[in-house]
C-alpha cells in the first residue's frame, strides 16, 4: 500500500485490508495464521488466495484516487508549489515533438487523464487557458483531493453507521480551517473609494451577509409566495423524495445484503436533480403549473435527499403525486391525521392517477415519496419549510429569542458536519422554483432609494 496515505487512513486501510484477507481465509471465524506459522498446503493455497484478493480489493479501493493519490498527505504549502509546476509539466507532455509547441486539445486531454478530473469550458481556448493558470491547480488539487480522501472514508464505512455523522471528522477540520481563514479575510479586507472628495473606508465584515440576513431574505419570499397560494386556493404540501437504497453507502438500517452503487454523494445530489427536471418536464407538458422550494439534506451516511414545499392546484394533485412516482417509484406516502382516515400508501403512478391508495401494512412503512399536506388550522406552509432553509443555508437558530434552548453538543456537531458536507461536495443547499427571476428584480427593488414612477413597479417597491 502507498504510504502517500494520510497516516490514520493508512492504518484504517490496512485494518479492512486484513480484516478482508481473514474473512477469505475463514469464512466462519475470521483470522489469519501467524507469520511463519507450518501450514497444510492445502491452507498454505487457501491463504495465499486469500491475501491475493485482499490486496485486488485495495487496488480496487484506491482506483479512482491514483491520479492524486502521492498528494493525499502533503501540506497546502506543498500543494501550492506543486500547482505551480503541473502547467510546464503538462505543457511538456503535450508538446509536438520537434516543434517547440504544444498541441492544445492534447494538453487537456492528458491534463483529464493523469489527474482524472473533467477541464470545464465552452471552448478550447477556455479550456487550455484553465489548464496552464496555476490559480486553477490550486483549487482542483485542495478538491480534489479533499473528495478522494473522504470518498476512502466513504468506502471503509467510516461515515454514516458506526461512524461519523454525514461526513468524516477530516472534513469538518478541513472546513473549520477553511472557515477561520475566511474570516481572517474578511476581517482584514477593507473597501476603499473616494466620495466628493474624501477617501471613505468600510470593512468587508461590514457589508457580507450574515445567515440571520440570508434567512430573512428567504423567509420574505417564502411567506410572499405562501399568501399569494392562500389568495390563489391553492394546496401547500411538504415533499420528501430519496434515492434507492443503493446510493447509500452505509445506512443506518441496512441488510447483510445491501450493495453499495459506488456513487458519491455529489453524483447522487446530480441524480436527485436530473429526476425532479423530469417530474417537472412532464408536469410542464400536462400543463400542470408548480413552484415552491427545494431544501436539499444528507442522511448519516452522506446520501442525500430533497424536501420540496410545493404549491399547485388541488384538482391536479393526482397528477402530481404520479409524475412523482414515475421517477421515484418506491411508493408514495400520504401523511394524515387519524381523523381523516389515517395515513394512505399509493403503491404506483397508476394507482396515484386513479385516487387509489391502501392504509400502512405496519406502523412505520416506509416510502420513497413523502408527503404532508400543509393543515392551515395548524401552522402556516413558511413556519414549516423555514426549518429546511435555515438549516440548507447553515442559519438554523438564527431567529431563536434569549429564552431558547441552547443546542446539544451533537446538534452543534451535527450541524458543522453538514455545512462541512456542502462544501466538500460543491452542494447548494437551497433553490426556489416556479417563479421567474423575483429574487433579482426583488434585491434591486431594495436598493432604489426613491419610488419607481412607474405604476407596477411602484406597487411592487411599496410592497
Amino acid at each position: 500500500m502507498s504510504t502517500s496515505l494520510p497516516t490514520e487512513l493508512s492504518a484504517a486501510i490496512a485494518r479492512a485490508t486484513n480484516d478482508r484477507a481473514a474473512s477469505a481465509f475463514s469464512p466462519l471465524h475470521p483470522y489469519l495464521p501467524e507469520p511463519g506459522a507450518e501450514l497444510h498446503p492445502k491452507q498454505a493455497a487457501q491463504l495465499e488466495a486469500a491475501l491475493a484478493e485482499a490486496r485486488a480489493w485495495e487496488a480496487e479501493l484506491l482506483r479512482h484516487a491514483r491520479g492524486v493519490q502521492r498528494y493525499l498527505d502533503w501540506s497546502y504549502a506543498d500543494l501550492c508549489e506543486e500547482a505551480r509546476r503541473i502547467p510546464e509539466r503538462l505543457r511538456a507532455l503535450a508538446t509536438v515533438d520537434g516543434a517547440g509547441e504544444f498541441d492544445a486539445a492534447r494538453l487537456v486531454d492528458v491534463a483529464q487523464r493523469v489527474f482524472g478530473i473533467t477541464v470545464n469550458g465552452k471552448t478550447v481556448h477556455t479550456r487550455v487557458a484553465r489548464v496552464l493558470d496555476v490559480a486553477y491547480w490550486k483549487r482542483t488539487l485542495r478538491q480534489r483531493i479533499a473528495q478522494e480522501t473522504e470518498l476512502l472514508e466513504i468506502k471503509l464505512k467510516r461515515v454514516g453507521k458506526n461512524g461519523s455523522a454525514y461526513c468524516s471528522r477530516q472534513a469538518v477540520h478541513l472546513r473549520a480551517t477553511q472557515r477561520r481563514a475566511q474570516q481572517r479575510w474578511l476581517d482584514e479586507t477593507v473597501l476603499s473609494a473616494e466620495i466628493d472628495g474624501e477617501l471613505v473606508e468600510l470593512p468587508m465584515a461590514a457589508v457580507s451577509k450574515t445567515a440571520r440576513q440570508k434567512l430573512s431574505r428567504l423567509y420574505a419570499f417564502v411567506a410572499a409566495m405562501d399568501s399569494l397560494a392562500v389568495d390563489g386556493g391553492l394546496t401547500v404540501a411538504l415533499l420528501t423524495a430519496t434515492l434507492e437504497s443503493e446510493w447509500h453507502p452505509n445506512p443506518a438500517h441496512g441488510k447483510a445484503t445491501h450493495r453499495w452503487n459506488g456513487k458519491t454523494p455529489a453524483e447522487a445530489s446530480q441524480e436527485l436533480g436530473a429526476r425532479w427536471q423530469d417530474v417537472r418536464r412532464d408536469l410542464d407538458k400536462k400543463g400542470i403549473a408548480v413552484s415552491g422550494l427545494w431544501a436539499a439534506e444528507p442522511h448519516r451516511d452522506g446520501c442525500p435527499h430533497r424536501h420540496f414545499w410545493l404549491l399547485y392546484a388541488p384538482e391536479r394533485q393526482d397528477e402530481v403525486f404520479a409524475a412523482f412516482l414515475t421517477y421515484f417509484p418506491g411508493k408514495l406516502k400520504v401523511r394524515r391525521d387519524d381523523a381523516d382516515g389515517g395515513d394512505a400508501m399509493f403503491e404506483t403512478k397508476a394507482h396515484a392517477l386513479a385516487g387509489v391508495s391502501r392504509p400502512l401494512k405496519r406502523m412505520r412503512e416506509g416510502a420513497q415519496v413523502d408527503v404532508s399536506i400543509i393543515d392551515r388550522d395548524k401552522g402556516s406552509g413558511a413556519s414549516y419549510v423555514i426549518k429546511y432553509v435555515s438549516k440548507s443555508i447553515g442559519a438554523e437558530g438564527a431567529f431563536d429569542g434569549e429564552d431558547a434552548k441552547p443546542k446539544t453538543k451533537r446538534e452543534q456537531s451535527n450541524l458543522l458536519a453538514i455545512d462541512a458536507y456542502r462544501a466538500l461536495w460543491g452542494m447548494r443547499g437551497a433553490q426556489f422554483f416556479g417563479i421567474k427571476s423575483c429574487l433579482t428584480l426583488w434585491d434591486e427593488l431594495r436598493r432604489v432609494k426613491e419610488p419607481p414612477t412607474e405604476p407596477e413597479l411602484h406597487a411592487l417597491w411599496c410592497a
